[in-house]
């Protein structure tokens, strides 16, 4: 479903006080209610896009691996295994994939309806910092498997991961 064009509404202020609170750098892309930024994290550098669609009150956080980390042909059943088991125990978000493009990214998200006004900076802040610990914590099992020549048991390294 996408999101509406809704560009200056008060969520949006909201998402863009609590990144100029936190000091970070990003662009606002005005024609499309979106965020974007980089940020440096432990295995890499991600790349976040936050959209916001005030009508349904909605915030989406997506984080992916930067430069770009999409999963070759032959390795995208694997993978699709992967996190689709990885999934399945999150508490919190969600890994996207899409198939066509090979392009893996996690997602967390809030609806603030009714209470716009009870949206802190710190429960913006959390929604992108969970997004990229997530990806990162993941990042060097995608990569393996994504690099790998030899077959990789992905039930074990589901498990040797936490997931």
């Amino acid at each position: 479903m996408p999101l509406a064009n809704s560009t200056d509404g008060p969520i949006m202020q909201k998402v863009v006080n609590a990144l100029k609170e936190a000091n970070l750098d990003f662009q606002r892309l005005e024609d499309r209610s979106e965020v974007n930024m980089q940020v440096s994290y432990g295995n890499g550098l991600y790349a976040i896009s936050i959209l916001v669609d005030e009508e349904r009150a909605f915030i989406v956080v997506r984080s992916c691996p930067s430069p770009d980390a999409r999963v070759s042909y032959s390795k995208r059943k694997a993978m699709n295994e992967y996190l689709t088991r990885i999934n399945y125990g999150l508490w919190v978000g969600n890994f996207e994939f899409d198939l066509d493009s090979g392009e893996v990214r996690h997602k967390t998200s809030i609806i603030a309806h009714d209470s716009v006004e009870s949206l802190s900076n710190n429960m913006i802040q959390s929604l992108w910092i969970y997004s990229v610990i997530a990806m990162d914590h993941y990042l060097p099992d995608i990569m393996r498997i994504n690099n790998s020549d030899e077959k990789i048991s992905i039930k074990r390294l589901v498990q040797e991961s936490g997931g």
